[in-house]
């Protein structure tokens, strides 16, 4: 019994994580290729709504960690998530969304000038970095879906290489 389910924890790790290269481990989430950093010590996932992926760098309890969820249920102010993160960002002078969703995401985000977006030819990814090493990035897939890629300890530069793929700039 030991053995089936630990075969079965292997080939269930085996389809959401593979080795990319020497420094990168492809991961698959929602269908979209992206490549985290080596030196995963622990995998951990939530089904549901979110669809909740983890990846622990550490030991110690909640630190140094890279997770995947499907935010689409976010409150967008009314509007496609591209024109809410847009606002968010103060890139666009349309006021299109709803100001109380806008700015309670300002809240929580701690957007800055440090904040931005990356364009690729197919979607965008709105970073935020925050407090304490926290870094968001809000992947758009479409006007109703978007994936948030966070962080305690990887850097600008190495959440954008997680995300290089699917974004140019």
């Amino acid at each position: 019994m030991r053995f089936l389910l630990t075969a079965i924890c292997a080939l269930a790790l085996t389809g959401c994580a593979t080795t990319g290269s020497a420094d990168r481990v492809k991961v698959v989430y929602s269908g979209l290729n992206f490549y985290i950093p080596t030196g995963v010590v622990a995998v951990g996932s939530v089904e549901g709504e979110q669809g909740f992926l983890a990846f622990k760098y550490s030991t110690t309890p909640g630190e140094q960690f890279v997770a995947f969820s499907d935010e689409s249920g976010i409150d967008n102010g009314g509007c496609s998530y591209s024109e809410f993160f847009q606002q968010v960002l103060e890139l666009s002078s349309e006021n299109t969304c709803d100001l109380d969703a806008v700015n309670s995401f300002r809240t929580v985000f701690d957007v800055s000038s440090q904040s931005g977006v990356w364009q690729g030819d197919q979607y965008q990814a709105y970073y935020f970095p925050g407090d304490d090493q926290k870094f968001f990035v809000f992947l758009v897939l479409d006007d109703s879906k978007a994936i948030k890629i966070d962080t305690d300890f990887l850097d600008k530069d190495q959440m954008r290489a997680i995300v290089a793929e699917h974004v140019s700039s």
